[in-house]
């Protein structure tokens, strides 16, 4: 790891890190523009959302509430906000990754894929 605090934001940089170090040809990563959200968007968004069994923490669930003008993630009684990429993609700051919501045929989100570490993980949105 590049980093000894618990945020995993930063292995996004590693290889390009280790590429620079070692002569070698990369790719930089991309700054986002931050997106805006309408307040009907954002409202879309907020809700507990429940992964698989194939999560790290089992069948574990997120709360996803409004922070101000963007989502944020609910972890240990705090809310982290995401940095919205696109109206539906963001950064998740807390544990590093891409949050996308997904929406169901009618533009309601029916759940979320969250993409870390190389690996993806869908969560459906609880009623």
């Amino acid at each position: 790891a590049t980093s000894n605090n618990y945020s995993p934001v930063s292995h996004e940089f590693e290889e390009p890190l280790a590429a620079i170090v070692m002569g070698e040809k990369y790719e930089a990563p991309v700054r986002p523009a931050p997106a805006r959200l309408s307040l009907p968007a954002l409202e879309r968004l907020v809700g507990r959302y429940q992964f698989g069994p194939d999560y790290w923490a089992p069948n574990g669930t997120w709360e996803i509430v409004a922070l101000g003008d963007a989502p944020a993630l609910v972890t240990g009684g705090a809310a982290v906000a995401m940095l919205p990429l696109s109206p539906s993609e963001f950064l998740n700051r807390s544990f590093g990754g891409r949050v996308v919501f997904e929406p169901d045929e009618t533009g309601q989100v029916k759940g979320l894929l969250y993409r870390a570490f190389g690996r993806d993980f869908r969560a459906t949105k609880l009623p």
